[in-house]
């Protein structure tokens, strides 16, 4: 139907004058970089989950064990005697609609008003905030004729003090997303 699509769903890019070390993370749609900074230890998270057309409880349990995955991620790295403070971005697709990423238009998606708790839990449990504007499109269909809000990028305290600017970048880099 004229999309392209590819092997891969999660990636991460590193800037090779950062210090940086992949982090294993049991899942081949989660990528995980521990990046070194003057501040401290940032823990970068790039994840990927299918919407697909089981039962909405199978996929809240899918969903709930990828954020675990994430999160033994981010504990292993505070574990690990890191001096300093340990942050965490993640970046992600959950395919999972809200109000706080898409705004007002999320609110009104029939069926979908429930099925992102699981990521507000784990931004609550971790003490995360949403970088993105509120409603900020990062999807769009290759046509146009559809578009929506369904990626995040949720960020820890200190990265969202040193945060200037997130928003949708006008090169995307051959993927279908905005963000």
């Amino acid at each position: 139907e004229g999309e392209v699509r590819y092997a891969y769903r999660a990636t991460i890019w590193v800037n090779k004058k950062h210090a940086a070390q992949q982090v294993a993370v049991p899942s081949s749609d989660t990528v995980a970089v521990a990046v070194t900074t003057k501040r401290g230890v940032a823990l970068i998270v790039s994840a990927y989950d299918v919407k697909s057309t089981e039962s909405q409880a199978a996929n809240e349990e899918r969903l709930r064990g990828k954020l675990q995955m994430i999160k033994d991620a981010y504990d292993g790295v505070k574990r690990d005697g890191r001096d300093g403070q340990v942050d965490l971005l993640l970046c992600a697709d959950f395919n999972r609609h809200h109000e706080l990423w898409g705004g007002a238009q999320a609110s009104g998606e029939a069926g979908r008003t429930d099925e992102a708790e699981a990521v507000i839990d784990f931004m609550q449990e971790n003490a995360l905030t949403s970088l993105l504007p509120s409603g900020a499109v990062t999807w769009e269909h290759y046509n146009g004729s559809t578009c929506s809000t369904i990626d995040i990028l949720l960020a820890s305290g200190n990265l969202c003090e040193v945060c200037e600017y997130c928003g949708i970048h006008q090169n995307d880099h051959g993927s279908d997303h905005k963000a």
